[in-house]
């Protein structure tokens, strides 16, 4: 039976950190891909690292936790909740640096841009997944997860203000389900994380990971009964998080879907459990971590960089090492001199993080 009491305000310890290796997963895979480094290296590299895709499905779980616990608090103090601000802290939080990747990109790697005009058309309103799956946007392909994610938020807060959580999820689950059976069964088991075509499309299209983080979320906020359930599966969750770090698994919408509920179990006992097996909280490792959707979208600037520098090197394990720290020490440097002096300043930037804090920063552990 779901507790009706109302949630207190709560500090997430350890999403930070989460986010962190997951990003660092997206650059050091994108280096490999990219072949700037020796394929032994990159054989040791991804005993260490999770997939590029699996990391953006624990980066759509963190978010779908996060925002919909924002969601929940906000109607839980005002009666309702504000579309409009919902929306515009969203555009200003991720907009500006999207627009500055793909000036830089512009500017800098113009022979690496999509040629065809349509890309271009779904990049400017946000829907760059669309021509990544059907077309490829070569320096630009990680944009993917941003336009899921715009598709997802852009109507999540009217979904939730007419159905509530549950049925929002079920919902989604639903309709993915049905739509994968019968116009891209093989997405179902196997999947299409390549190729160019529509069953790419609809296995890009995972809001059921999201929805996922946000049925978590809606657990913890009313301290629901089914929370001592996912306690008890946290060493289930950890185990498939291990394996999936050391083992390439292919997804597929079921693979996807259960995964993003192992995710969940880690993020909910990182964040909430007095005791969770994964202390990854640590003060640097959170301020690291409040930089990784720059990260995210400037690393491929220098891995394109990288690849330039690296043509005129000798294969070596010490030009190995060189290119993977040259290139995530950038990256990590320009995303804190964008986050410093470009994303944190914008005035309704500053008023979400004051809310954040408000509400995610009061309560400490036990």
């Amino acid at each position: 039976m779901r507790s009706t009491t109302k949630s207190t305000s709560t500090y997430f310890p350890g999403l930070n950190t989460l986010r962190l290796y997951a990003a660092l997963s997206v650059v050091l895979g994108h280096i490999i891909q990219n072949n700037l480094v020796s394929a032994h290296t990159g054989w040791v590299l991804n005993f260490f690292i999770m997939s590029g895709y699996d990391a953006v499905t624990l980066f759509f779980v963190i978010s779908g936790f996060l925002i919909t616990y924002l969601l929940l608090n906000e109607r839980s103090e005002n009666g309702s909740i504000s579309v409009k601000n919902f929306l515009l802290r969203r555009f200003l939080r991720i907009q500006p640096v999207y627009f500055v990747v793909l000036l830089l990109s512009i500017l800098l790697f113009p022979q690496q841009l999509p040629s065809h005009p349509v890309s271009w058309f779904y990049i400017l309103i946000w829907s760059p997944h669309i021509p990544e799956a059907l077309l490829g946007l070569s320096i630009l392909a990680h944009y993917w997860s941003i336009g899921v994610e715009e598709w997802y938020y852009f109507g999540l807060p009217f979904l939730f203000r007419r159905f509530g959580v549950i049925r929002l999820v079920l919902g989604i689950l639903l309709i993915r389900l049905i739509l994968g059976a019968v116009f891209f069964p093989e997405t179902l088991l196997v999947g299409a994380r390549y190729g160019q075509d529509f069953s790419r499309l609809f296995t890009m299209l995972r809001f059921e990971s999201m929805a996922v983080g946000g049925f978590f979320a809606w657990l913890f906020f009313y301290r629901h009964n089914w929370l001592r359930v996912v306690y008890f599966l946290e060493p289930l969750g950890v185990g498939v998080f291990i394996v999936i770090v050391l083992l390439p698994f292919e997804g597929s919408l079921i693979f996807d879907f259960i995964l993003s509920i192992m995710f969940a179990v880690v993020v909910v006992c990182c964040a909430t459990k007095p005791k969770p097996l994964l202390k990854i909280e640590h003060p640097y490792l959170r301020r690291l971590g409040e930089i990784t959707y720059g990260v995210y979208m400037y690393h491929m600037l220098f891995v394109s960089a990288g690849a330039v520098v690296v043509r005129e090197l000798p294969p070596s394990i010490l030009r190995d090492v060189a290119v993977i720290a040259l290139i995530s020490a950038s990256t990590f440097v320009f995303s804190w001199l964008s986050w410093t002096y470009f994303e944190k300043p914008l005035k309704l930037l500053r008023f979400k993080e004051k809310q954040v804090t408000q509400f995610v920063g009061t309560e400490q552990r036990n």
